[in-house]
């Protein structure tokens, strides 16, 4: 029977990608990117030797995501057919050929949002009593209220300053993204550096700016290792570790390893035990419900889950994630994984489907967030968090600003 599961899902994920191409004209869309990164975890997951202690992977589990993908499948077929996707990809992703110009205000703006991070970010170092990379010095720096705010903001700068890179431009733009993923490593929450980076990387590919091969797949494999890896040598350098050692080395693999197979065997693992977790859909809709009840003082609701499993005997290291389509089948109940990924997948091609007619690179900018938000999903369920919303709120109203200026510039020099 695994070995059956193991092979429909497979023949699943070659159709799903091949049908995808077929009627969106690219590889790069919401349910690729979703499904694919989840497919590569799990061929690596069902390879583990036992000598590496991790918990036997429960085939069953793989179920949940091909309902989930199939569910999801819905939604970009008809909505395809209804706006009728051109013949070729270069009638489709026809972006304007320039790299985007940043405008000045929003130069201004950024600029202005990354001296305050770093001013900041120096005043906590100064007097904060709590370690640098423990939770309560992230709760001190930036993770609530208006340095929270300007992190965010800065996250959806990163993905606008990948598409102002151009040839005769390309060292203000890097060196503000590397000073914005500074900043956020500060946070120790890893997803939130690299989320920014892929959504950039993906607004990219949809803008046929760069083009996806083996050597780009090994950069950004680099570029997320050497971040993860990063924000722990952080860690040991201003804890007072002067040199590497062996024991560091060993720590930053399992924990690395540890990362990388959370999701997919959290949710084998939590499925195989048959552990139950009290189901709650309002945990879904937890950043339009908070924001009303921060407001109200009322107590905010909480995504995390209060779960745990081990999924490795030898480093006993508790995981509480579950993947995207894990967590919305055993937080949500059967009900709502039926529903959510039929209205998540409608939202997800409309917003594609804005991006294309629109050829806004705001509106791209959006698509993209979303996307690198999917690509997150072989870990957990991203959308039940604020910055998750946040970001494309903020694109969008940039959007409007830029709208408007582009409009009143124009009408000056009409009057004129």
């Amino acid at each position: 029977m695994n070995a059956l599961i193991f092979i429909l899902f497979l023949l699943e994920c070659i159709a799903v990608v091949y049908w995808e191409h077929r009627i969106w004209k690219t590889l790069y869309t919401p349910i690729n990117i979703l499904l694919l990164p989840y497919a590569a975890i799990v061929l690596l997951a069902v390879s583990l030797p036992e000598s590496m202690h991790f918990v036997p992977f429960y085939y069953p589990s793989l179920l949940v995501w091909m309902g989930g993908i199939l569910l999801m499948e819905i939604p970009s077929t008809v909505l395809a057919y209804i706006y009728g996707i051109p013949n070729t990809a270069d009638e489709a992703y026809q972006f304007p050929g320039e790299a985007y110009r940043f405008p000045k205000w929003l130069w201004i703006a950024g600029g202005l949002s990354i001296l305050l991070a770093t001013w900041h970010l120096k005043a906590v170092l100064g007097s904060s009593i709590y370690s640098f990379g423990t939770d309560e010095f992230a709760d001190e720096y930036a993770i609530y209220g208006l340095y929270g705010h300007i992190i965010v903001f800065l996250g959806a700068m990163t993905v606008l300053l990948f598409a102002s890179v151009r040839r005769h431009n390309i060292l203000l733009p890097i060196v503000c993204i590397i000073a914005i993923a500074a900043l956020t490593m500060t946070n120790q929450v890893k997803s939130w550096v690299i989320i920014p980076l892929v959504a950039g990387f993906i607004l990219c590919l949809l803008m046929r700016r760069i083009h996806l091969n083996w050597r780009v797949v090994l950069l950004i494999a680099l570029s997320g290792s050497t971040i993860y890896a990063g924000s722990y040598l952080l860690n040991f350098i201003v804890g007072g570790s002067s040199h590497y050692s062996k024991q560091m080395g060993t720590f930053i693999v399992e924990h690395f390893l540890h990362y990388l197979f959370s999701g997919a065997l959290g949710l084998s693992e939590e499925m195989r035990l048959g552990l139950t977790v009290p189901t709650d859909p309002r945990v879904f809709f937890a950043p339009f419900i908070n924001v009303v009840n921060t407001l109200t003082g009322d107590e905010v609701v909480s995504p995390i889950s209060t779960v745990s499993v081990i999924i490795n005997s030898d480093t006993q290291i508790y995981n509480n994630v579950r993947t995207h389509f894990g967590s919305i089948y055993l937080r949500g109940g059967m009900a709502f994984y039926m529903i959510y990924p039929v209205v998540s997948g409608l939202f997800f091609y409309v917003v594609r489907i804005a991006s294309l007619k629109t050829k806004s690179i705001y509106i791209a900018a959006i698509d993209a967030w979303l996307c690198a938000i999917m690509a997150m999903g072989w870990f957990d369920f991203y959308f039940w968090l604020m910055n998750t919303i946040e970001v494309p709120v903020l694109l969008f109203l940039i959007y409007l600003v830029d709208c408007y200026a582009k409009n009143h510039h124009t009408q000056l020099q009409r009057d004129e």
